[in-house]
């Protein structure tokens, strides 16, 4: 009976995550994302041929995840849809993390609708191996452990918490200083709060006092978890090529080549929803963010939890309004109805705020849902998880492009395994992305460190001087050139660098010997 009861008592949330795991099931052999994705699996790819991330190759990313991936690959097919079931599993965890972490602040009917809604979000949103994912799984995960501490004060929790977080830097470093900072501010402002309510004012040896548990249990697990394997890294490449590349890159060549600007606050020439769904998300933070500076400052109140989660949307926010677009939005959009929900569920709340959030989130639900159950439906229809799209091996089934199949087709043919390839655009004076992926879905090494050829990076005499080198050492017979529309954006991507020197190579020594679409297959010239 007892059992029955237990078993009664869960069955919601079984049936809430059988829901969401089919969710994220549905268009796992949906298109292929040649640049992003393609850059995980040919840097997993070129790991297992014993190249070294940083060293050997271009990368911007902490290497985790494509260790991770070499692993798998060692034990099971090496192919898209391997890739994408463990991805499928890391998404899984994230939900796992926001559903701890949400379960004991929100009625049952928010946090079911919290869950679907985040679902629905990353399906919709097509993207696999992001490495944002894990890194805001692992850190909520830090999150829902300093939680915990705050609620039964034991100490083993902030050395969870901390060992969490440092996993979340190992994916993305920016998002675990996201959380680092999150937990840490939370803290200081309870040590504040409890200084300010013994009646004697802010005292130092009050708010030392909350700190210190930070200081020792947390930071020294954060650094167990971290430190070791950035020094693995570093011995490994490098400290220049580490820091170069994992620091200096994002916070200078990536800014200037990948920002976009966020909707213009009076929505003039822009779609509206773009509008929307930025500015609303951004007036209910900064309603609670009031709420809760009012309280902490009249009333002494403050909860640690939603303060938390408070911190660290504002924080998701920044990573938003870097590249202004779906993706970059997730984790702020994540943040934000997690937010919205703890404020409806407030019960000191105005009423015409609380219609203006219900107002928000129907709006939200209508506009935003639709086009995601749609590309659900179209999934199943026709791209299902349950057919293969694809002859390619590698593939596993998943979709690719037509054109991008008999290219593959023709280098497996005419090239042996041990034969490296280039495989660049029909441009190099302006890049935005290149087709990274056709190195590992043909099976053939690239001839240089720049498989992934990045704005500001490939364009510059430097790496094209490199890349030369590169085709000309290994006497490279097949070059494949993809045309891709130049950039558009308003960065420093649709800006030519005026740099002609691969172009000028290759037209010099390659002809143009198949087109498959955009693909191009170039042939070394007879000498």
């Amino acid at each position: 009976m007892h059992y029955y009861k237990s078993l009664q008592k869960h069955i919601h949330t079984f049936l809430l995550f059988l829901i969401c795991t089919s969710i994220l099931i549905i268009p796992i052999k949906s298109a292929f994302n040649i640049y992003d994705e393609g850059f995980a699996l040919t840097t997993a790819y070129r790991i297992g041929e014993g190249d070294t991330p940083n060293l050997d190759m271009w990368s911007p990313y902490p290497s985790t995840q494509f260790y991770i991936l070499n692993v798998l690959f060692s034990y099971f097919n090496p192919s898209i849809f391997t890739a994408r079931v463990y991805d499928a599993f890391v998404k899984l965890v994230l939900l796992v993390s926001i559903f701890f972490v949400v379960r004991n602040i929100l009625p049952k009917r928010y946090t079911y609708f919290v869950l679907v809604a985040v679902s629905l979000l990353i399906a919709y949103s097509k993207l696999y191996l992001y490495l944002v994912f894990p890194a805001v799984a692992f850190g909520i995960l830090g999150i829902y452990f300093y939680h915990q501490f705050c609620v039964q004060n034991g100490k083993k929790f902030l050395l969870y918490s901390g060992f969490f977080v440092g996993l979340s830097t190992l994916f993305r470093w920016d998002f675990g200083c996201y959380f680092i900072f999150t937990i840490t501010i939370t803290q200081l402002a309870v040590s504040i709060k409890e200084s300010l309510k013994s009646g004697l004012g802010l005292q130092t040896i009050t708010i030392l006092s909350h700190i210190k548990p930070i200081a020792v249990y947390f930071w020294s697990a954060l650094l167990m978890a971290s430190l070791p394997v950035y020094i693995f890294w570093t011995i490994q490449s490098g400290l220049y090529h580490v820091f170069d590349q994992l620091v200096i890159f994002p916070l200078t060549i990536l800014k200037s080549t990948r920002t976009l600007p966020v909707p213009s606050l009076i929505p003039i020439d822009i779609k509206v929803f773009d509008w929307f769904f930025f500015y609303t998300p951004i007036t209910i933070v900064t309603i609670f963010i009031v709420r809760t500076i009012k309280n902490f400052f009249f009333n002494k109140q403050l909860i640690p939890q939603t303060f938390s989660l408070l911190v660290i949307t504002s924080c998701f926010l920044l990573h938003a309004v870097s590249r202004y677009d779906i993706v970059h939005s997730i984790p702020f959009m994540i943040g934000s109805l997690i937010v919205t929900c703890i404020l409806l569920s407030q019960k000191k709340i105005r009423k015409i705020t609380k219609i203006g959030v219900y107002a928000y989130l129907i709006i939200f639900s209508f506009f935003y849902f639709r086009p995601q159950v749609r590309y659900l439906k179209d999934c199943i229809n026709s791209i299902s998880p349950f057919s293969s799209h694809s002859m390619i091996l590698r593939a596993g089934g998943v979709k690719l492009n037509e054109n991008q199949e008999k290219a593959i087709k023709f280098i497996q043919k005419n090239t042996q395994k041990n034969e490296k390839i280039y495989v660049g655009n029909t441009h190099h004076d302006f890049v935005f992305i290149n087709d990274i992926s056709l190195y590992f879905l043909a099976e053939r090494l690239p001839v240089t460190a720049y498989h992934c050829l990045h704005p500001g990076v490939a364009t510059t005499v430097e790496v094209q001087n490199e890349i030369i080198s590169g085709i000309q050492k290994h006497n490279t017979p097949y070059l494949v050139l993809v045309d891709f529309q130049k950039s558009i954006e308003p960065n420093n991507s649709s800006i030519s660098s005026g740099v002609f020197k691969l172009d000028t190579f290759i037209e010099k020594n390659y002809r143009k010997f198949k087109s498959f679409g955009t693909y191009q297959v170039w042939k070394r010239k007879l000498l």
